[in-house]
């Protein structure tokens, strides 16, 4: 068995600026079922957003979905991994994300996200300018906080996002832990994406594939590094993953 593990907005989901044809998800879904592949989705959306997005784009459904950039987990059927959550308990010893809040709460250049996009490992914000994330990850430091600080560009909406979350615990760590309760080693795990949040496990040691349309910044810093496609959202996953030899 392989893994292909995918992003979904601008990635899996065609919902940037770029065209594609109508049948991509289809062809797929076809690819998906001729081969013995199980498919992860891996998200900054939460539950609700995400299976909304499923119902819209129609992909083939997932053996495991994390959501809200790894700080969630849940099986094919919806339910959450506890486990997951116990993990992130003991990193933060018994903090939540209201103490972060409380501890970022004089950094004026900081705007909270709407408290559905908030959880109880998950502290998000809007940030003008991604060279200010320095100085949050200080106030963090000098909280003696165990934490990950996640940079990310909507370029749709043209706005930095922020996410502080328990040390190990991103889009990488989440992956990991699916990895290791499927099973499955390394080099038997596909990860496609197009931004920031992805860059930790376009790195980790899988088949990295980052689509057409991902930003040009992140194309140059992973040159030589990853397979770029040429195709863009669903197109480049399937490219990547014939690519890489998950699909035949």
């Amino acid at each position: 068995m392989k893994i292909i593990a995918t992003d979904l907005d601008r990635t899996l989901f065609s919902n940037g600026k770029e065209k594609i044809r109508e049948n991509a998800m289809e062809e797929f879904k076809g690819l998906v079922e001729r081969n013995d592949v199980e498919l992860v989705f891996v998200t900054g959306r939460y539950l609700k957003l995400m299976r909304d997005g499923i119902s819209k784009y129609q992909p083939p459904l997932a053996k495991y979905y994390i959501c809200d950039v790894g700080t969630s987990i849940y099986n094919e059927e919806f339910e959450r991994v506890k486990e997951w959550d116990e993990v992130q308990t003991k990193i933060w010893n018994m903090h939540d994300s209201s103490y972060i809040r409380e501890v970022l709460s004089e950094v004026t250049f900081l705007k909270e996200q709407e408290k559905i996009k908030q959880n109880k490992f998950k502290q998000s914000y809007y940030v003008e300018d991604g060279e200010n994330v320095d100085l949050v990850l200080k106030k963090l430091e000098e909280a003696k906080i165990k934490c990950e600080v996640i940079y990310s560009y909507d370029t749709e909406e043209e706005i930095g996002l922020l996410d502080v979350q328990p040390k190990g615990i991103n889009k990488e760590g989440a992956l990991e832990f699916v990895r290791s309760k499927l099973g499955v080693s390394k080099r038997d795990v596909l990860y496609s994406g197009d931004s920031g949040n992805d860059y930790h496990p376009l790195t980790a040691g899988y088949k990295g594939v980052l689509v057409g349309n991902a930003h040009d910044d992140l194309k140059k810093k992973l040159e030589g590094k990853v397979y770029i496609a040429k195709e863009n959202y669903v197109l480049g996953i399937i490219e990547g993953a014939k690519h890489y030899a998950f699909f035949k």
